[in-house]
């Protein structure tokens, strides 16, 4: 997408957000466990050039679709919604884990507003109108990971378009096997998720990660006879006063198997792995993981509770 694009899709985002519904707005504990996704550029990597705005404020998702009419002319379709949690359902409980986000939701074509070509902006008079042109199913399994589907066809994968920073490809068959590059400072808080209201602010810190190394290991065990990618973030410094939780000499690890009997996967597995023997590692939801935030949850001794910490880069706009 060209740069005149991105600055139309945010006005673009003015029509969509006043069809929204003004009121009390809502508020949901689900998205402590579950965070909800990456604001900003989408783009479908399936060489159609098209690509989707969004921004989601406390649950409410409002955004624009950019794509091409069978003449090939640009069209610009908004459409806006209330993000519901998508479940994994397990004996009789209506929804026992949240495993992400969906909304479905009507696309607009938009008419009858200002004119601003070939005339004087703001001199006519306008009276906006949003004649639907199709319904939509948007759906994310993490933050960096989505589909949707239009009129109920096929969906197609998209994530999110990484335009001033970079991003690391892994080898393999899938377009969307990429790892946002992490390296800088981040702060990061911890969100105390054992009590039946969560807890936010239980404390804070910072973290400097280095500079990745990535390589591969070839033939890991006859069982696992597919390459192991490696993505190893060093985590150079942590805390600002006295020992932090992810002490000097830890690192953020991601690996990758890309294997032929599940020739779909598309994330890696990630881990912050510390420098102390004998400390298991935090597990990192990849889906989680975008260019300036990610999510890690910490299991505690205690059966069913977890602290969750999320990171946020600093110095980065």
């Amino acid at each position: 997408m060209q740069q005149s694009n991105f600055l139309l899709a945010s006005l673009c985002l003015l029509l969509t957000v006043s069809g929204l519904a003004m009121g009390q707005l809502p508020t949901d504990s689900n998205a402590f466990s579950t965070p909800y996704p990456e604001t900003g550029a989408w783009y479908a990597d399936d060489g159609s050039r098209t690509g989707f705005f969004i921004e989601i404020q406390n649950g409410l998702l409002a955004g624009s679709y950019f794509g091409f009419d069978a003449n090939g002319e640009n069209v610009w379709l908004l459409f806006n919604g209330e993000l519901t949690p998508v479940c994994s359902n397990f004996g009789n409980l209506d929804c026992e884990i949240i495993t992400g986000w969906r909304i479905e939701t009507s696309l607009t074509k938009s008419r009858d507003g200002g004119c601003i070509i070939n005339c004087t902006a703001g001199t006519t008079n306008i009276n906006p109108q949003a004649d639907p042109i199709a319904e939509m199913v948007m759906e994310f399994s993490g933050r960096n990971a989505a589909t949707f589907s239009i009129d109920s066809q096929t969906p197609t994968a998209i994530q999110p378009l990484y335009f001033g920073s970079p991003a690391i490809p892994l080898p393999t068959a899938q377009p969307f096997t990429r790892l946002p590059e992490l390296t800088g400072t981040w702060v990061f808080a911890s969100t105390d998720l054992s009590a039946e209201v969560p807890v936010a602010g239980t404390g804070s810190d910072i973290m400097k990660i280095g500079a990745p190394s990535v390589f591969t290991i070839n033939n890991i065990t006859p069982i696992t006879p597919m390459p192991m990618h490696i993505v190893n973030f060093p985590i150079l410094s942590s805390g600002r006063n006295g020992p932090s939780l992810f002490p000097e000499n830890s690192s953020i690890q991601c690996t990758f198997i890309h294997s032929d009997v599940d020739p779909e996967k598309t994330q890696p597995n990630c881990v912050i792995a510390f420098s102390q023997a004998g400390v298991n590692p935090f597990s990192i939801n990849a889906g989680s993981i975008s260019d300036t935030r990610f999510t890690i949850f910490e299991n505690l001794d205690i059966f069913g509770n977890k602290v969750r910490y999320d990171f946020f880069r600093l110095i980065y706009d």
